[in-house]
């Protein structure tokens, strides 16, 4: 019995400190209670082969949360922001503890299919692939979900028709529902000037996707929809409070910034409108609608300067 117990421990010993293919990064700012859906995502997993990363960005989490994940032997490590930096540095952070092969930034309020991680990987590991990307199912608060995706069934991509079909519209504009190399991340992270202290909370997928792009050798896709968004009126990108639009108009023009010479060096100006008219227009129109509520001359005005900035120039 001694040594049958023994061998237990040693195995799960083996099991949880060894380095785990995927390291799951989990941005949140909220209540606890918020993580339930993307905590038991993760718990039925068919795949252990993972590690899990809660970023708590100026929010109260406790640590019995672990407790859960260390019932199947799942390690997770807890990041505690002292301010409220937003969805982009947190994810950085987080990554900045990562171990895992693969990075999958999971939204902490999201679901996946129990079969995400390992069918993402094995689609990765086959192609081999440095980002693996799915459809994804929308689900509103209300009505019907319906499956977003960019593309027709599963293609493979290299080199530079990486950026090229993303900018034509064959890849969505969303890390969730993807899993990147982590080596490929830190690449595209180096590259982007952000100081620690600045705050991006409107856009930020838009600007890790084209720096991910412009550097990724391999992509894949797969057809099963495999994540699911769960929309929220009362998130940031959806918020019509004031100052969140003020500040997520801020956050764009940053972002546009950020990403304005790279694409200008690396894509055909074709590709390039069709992007612009796409991501950026829409981006903005969502901002102008928010702001219809609010009837702020300085926010208008604003998103007005961007527009011509950005869209009518081009």
């Amino acid at each position: 019995m001694i040594k049958y117990l023994s061998r237990q421990i040693r195995s799960f010993a083996r099991n949880f400190f060894k380095v785990k293919k995927v390291s799951v990064i989990i941005p949140f700012h909220g209540e606890e209670n918020e993580l339930a859906c993307s905590i038991d995502t993760l718990l039925r997993q068919t795949s252990k082969d993972f590690e899990v990363i809660i970023v708590a960005d100026h929010s109260k989490l406790s640590e019995s949360i672990k407790k859960k994940f260390g019932q199947k032997s799942i390690p997770v490590k807890i990041i505690r922001n002292k301010r409220h930096v937003g969805t982009f540095q947190s994810r950085k952070r987080g990554a900045a503890h990562a171990k895992g092969k693969y990075l999958w930034f999971l939204d902490h309020d999201d679901a996946a299919s129990e079969q995400f991680i390992e069918i993402m990987t094995s689609a990765a590991e086959t192609a081999p692939a440095e980002v693996v990307e799915c459809p994804f199912l929308m689900i509103p608060e209300a009505g019907e979900p319906w499956v977003h995706k960019r593309f027709s069934g599963a293609i493979s991509w290299q080199e530079k028709d990486i950026l090229k079909s993303y900018l034509r519209g064959g890849s969505n504009n969303s890390l969730a529902n993807k899993i990147i190399n982590r080596q490929l991340w830190n690449a595209a992270m180096a590259s982007i000037a952000v100081t620690t202290d600045e705050s991006i909370i409107f856009a930020e997928d838009m600007l890790c996707i084209v720096y991910i792009y412009i550097k990724a050798k391999s992509y894949r896709s797969i057809e099963g929809v495999f994540y699911h968004y769960m929309y929220r009126s009362s998130s940031t990108t959806n918020s019509t409070a004031p100052t969140r639009i003020a500040q997520s108009a801020y956050s764009l023009e940053s972002v546009l910034e950020k990403i304005k010479m790279p694409l200008l060096l690396h894509a055909d100006q074709n590709d390039l409108r069709i992007f612009v008219d796409r991501e950026v227009n829409g981006a903005l129109k969502h901002l102008e609608q928010k702001a219809s509520v609010v009837s702020d001359i300085k926010i208008d005005e604003f998103i007005s300067s961007l527009r011509r900035r950005y869209v009518s120039e081009i």
